[in-house]
């Protein structure tokens, strides 16, 4: 029974991150309140602090498992070097 609550649990979850590839996709998804936006961040401050003011959502962070991004930071256009999660917070 455990495992098949925490298997629910995480495919909830995994059902409610949405990859975006552009600011604009990530405000729509915000809008809808479709659940948490991750996008290409190249792990600047400025960069992270220029998706909350966009998007008027909270950075929630990173992806624990190592991710391989293949596309630019989203506000700047260096490299990224990982995923940025955004959601609504209340």
């Amino acid at each position: 029974m455990d495992m098949a609550l925490k298997e629910r649990a995480w495919k909830f979850l995994k059902g409610r991150v949405h990859r975006v590839e552009s600011l604009e996709e990530g405000k729509v998804a915000i809008e809808k309140r479709s659940g948490v936006v991750e996008m290409p961040w190249c792990f600047s401050e400025e960069c992270g602090k220029k998706v909350e003011e966009e998007l008027g959502a909270s950075v929630l962070g990173t992806p624990i498992e190592n991710v391989s991004v293949e596309r630019p930071c989203i506000v700047c256009g260096n490299k990224a070097k990982t995923l940025i999660r955004v959601a609504k917070t209340y």
